[in-house]
Parts: structure tokens; C-alpha cells; sequence
């Protein structure tokens, strides 16, 4: 029995879905590393470099 997708709910999701969450788990990645970044800078920059 090849085609399993036989009914309306069976059938798998969208490939826009996938694209979606792999854009939204990138996003947050990079925020993440982002946010990491800021922070280490903030302990390595000595106060003196700053305004």
C-alpha cells in the first residue's frame, strides 16, 4: 500500500511549515549568540573604554 496518505488528515504537513520553523529555530540561534556576544564584550571591555 504505497499511497498511506489516503485521507484529508493523514496527509503531511506543508513544506511552507517546515520552512517556517527552521526560519524561527535560525532566528533564535542567532539572537541567542547575539546575546551572548553583548554580554561577553561587556566583561572583557574595561569600564575605562566607556563614556
Amino acid at each position: 500500500m504505497e499511497d498511506w496518505a489516503l485521507t484529508e488528515e493523514d496527509r503531511p504537513p506543508p513544506r511552507w511549515l517546515y520552512y517556517t520553523l527552521v526560519f524561527a529555530a535560525v532566528l533564535a540561534v542567532v539572537s541567542m549568540l547575539l546575546m551572548a556576544g553583548a554580554v561577553v564584550l561587556l566583561f572583557l571591555v574595561p569600564a575605562s573604554w566607556l563614556p
